[in-house]
């Protein structure tokens, strides 16, 4: 992924309050041609044993590869669901915010309550709804 701007690293996204207090934060953005709406497919259908996290497939999906099209059975959400981040994993990622078309905040739980990290994906449409900017932030307590 590209680098954020100055401007976007110090931006406050919606998802920063779930790890209010982190020790570190790692942000990444990248440019994309398409319309909001078009990644947004890509991004609620992420998870090992769903279309794959986009990345080392022998790391993260089991040596499955990533999908490549979009996957009706996996376009729905909601605040609650496990994204995992390991095959067969049962908790992991949880959906803790989501506003379809703009924002998904996943979590992982500490053990004390709360959340010990966030990871954000969030989507800024430009080019009159032609191109859009994915800011991606983590966020560790």
């Amino acid at each position: 992924m590209a680098r954020p701007t100055p401007a976007e690293r110090k931006r406050p996204l919606p998802g920063d309050g779930f790890v209010p207090d982190a020790v570190g934060e790692v942000m990444h953005a990248v440019t994309i041609a398409a319309s909001s709406a078009s990644v947004w497919l890509w991004l609620v259908q992420m998870g090992a044993g769903r279309a794959g996290w986009y990345s080392y497939d022998w790391v993260d999906n089991g040596g499955i590869p990533s999908a490549t099209t979009i996957i009706a059975k996996h376009q729905h959400l909601a605040v609650g669901d496990v994204m995992p981040s390991l095959p067969g994993a049962k908790t992991s990622f949880i959906v803790t915010a989501i506003e379809p078309f703009r924002d998904l905040v996943l979590t992982a739980p500490s053990p004390n309550g709360g959340a010990l990290v966030s990871w954000e994906f969030f989507l800024d449409p430009s080019g009159a709804g032609t191109e859009t900017r994915l800011l991606v932030r983590g966020r560790i307590g």
